[in-house]
């Protein structure tokens, strides 16, 4: 039977089979320092954030995933 796993390479979870092990969510960090290069990613919330690191950095502790890189379309959102 398969189950869901987080993948922190992807930011998101997958579905596998039980070859993979699960891996554990890496610690959340409100307050990390992230660099300004400009590689937006959309959030399942229908935000773009400037990177990865902003995107970990405002969503800790939260279930916002990120939905894919490049900036959202708003049109999908509103």
């Amino acid at each position: 039977m398969p189950t869901t796993f987080f993948c922190p390479c992807l930011d998101s979870t997958i579905t596998c089979g039980e070859c993979l092990l699960p891996t554990p969510r890496p610690p959340c960090d409100p307050n990390r320092a992230c660099n300004l290069l400009y590689d937006p990613v959309c959030g399942s919330d229908g935000v773009t954030y400037g990177n990865q690191c902003f995107f970990k950095r405002y969503t800790c502790g939260t279930e916002i995933r990120i939905s894919h890189r490049g900036r959202c379309d708003y049109n999908s959102y509103s």
